[in-house]
């Protein structure tokens, strides 16, 4: 159990980094406030940063975040353990997308 509860709080530290990154890159371009954590994401969309079906996943991310806090009752054990097995990509998937767009190298 005590796994379980330790990497719902990384995702939440990870999915909210993405968030803080994100929102810095929007204060200091003057891109519209976004209205939620999810679109945040999409207003990095719409300036080119993260592609359009890109968007969905990290959406969904803003998404896992809110219930891993608020609802954290409702979270299925079953979810998180598929999170882990098939989504930790997204996380640099984002990363090199930022990069690109920040025109940083790539990581690898």
């Amino acid at each position: 159990m005590d796994k379980l509860g330790s990497a719902k709080y990384y995702f939440v530290v990870a999915i909210e980094s993405a968030i803080d990154m994100s929102n810095h890159i929007i204060s200091q371009n003057g891109y519209r406030a976004p209205e939620d954590y999810a679109d945040t994401f999409q207003v990095l969309c719409e300036h080119g940063a993260v592609d359009k079906e890109f968007v969905v996943s990290l959406k969904n991310m803003a998404k896992f975040r809110n219930r891993l806090i608020h609802l954290y009752w409702e979270v299925d054990d079953q979810q998180v353990y598929d999170i882990l097995q098939t989504r930790l990509d997204d996380f640099k998937t984002f990363l090199n997308s930022i990069s690109v767009f920040l025109d940083f190298a790539s990581i690898q």
